[in-house]
């Protein structure tokens, strides 16, 4: 891309209302300059959003490709894609998953990790505050494992 993302942002904010040079699109439209202001271009052509994307090589036409520009800033910045943190991310939970990575090596079985975790004297709540399932226990183990596999230095 020739144009920085958070620039394309910014310069959003800098539309006026006018008629677009190439497609004749009347509404807002960016001040394009035809030698690169930092070239000392002074000269401008009004263009709507999608032609000025076309000319930085951008298609802000494709709201899908939004989308994907999206997630692969926020997983190059975040190492993730979104939603919720993974059980264990957040300091109250470490205790509870220390434990049943424990029992999982003893007991063998998630229903009775669910079971010593409910009955424990330092019982560890789950996120809505509910007692452990033995499903839940299976998809925070599910994905702790996976995440491990994925990236050695994963805790």
């Amino acid at each position: 891309m020739s144009i920085d993302q958070k620039e394309w942002n910014y310069k959003s904010d800098e539309l006026t209302e006018g008629t677009c040079f190439e497609c004749l699109t009347v509404g807002p439209c960016h001040e394009h300059h035809v030698v690169p202001k930092i070239l000392g271009g002074t000269k401008t052509l009004p263009l709507c959003r999608g032609c000025h994307g076309k000319v930085h090589g951008l298609d802000f036409t494709n709201h899908g490709n939004l989308v994907k520009i999206g997630l692969e800033r926020r997983k190059a910045e975040t190492g993730r894609y979104g939603g919720p943190h993974p059980y264990g991310h957040f300091p109250k939970e470490k205790a509870a998953l220390a434990m049943m990575l424990d029992l999982r090596q003893r007991e063998g079985t998630v229903r009775g990790i669910a079971d010593a975790l409910n009955a424990s004297e330092h019982h560890q709540a789950t996120r809505n505050g509910r007692p452990w399932h033995y499903a839940s226990v299976s998809k925070i183990l599910a994905r702790h494992l996976q995440m491990s596999d994925e990236d050695p230095t994963f805790q």
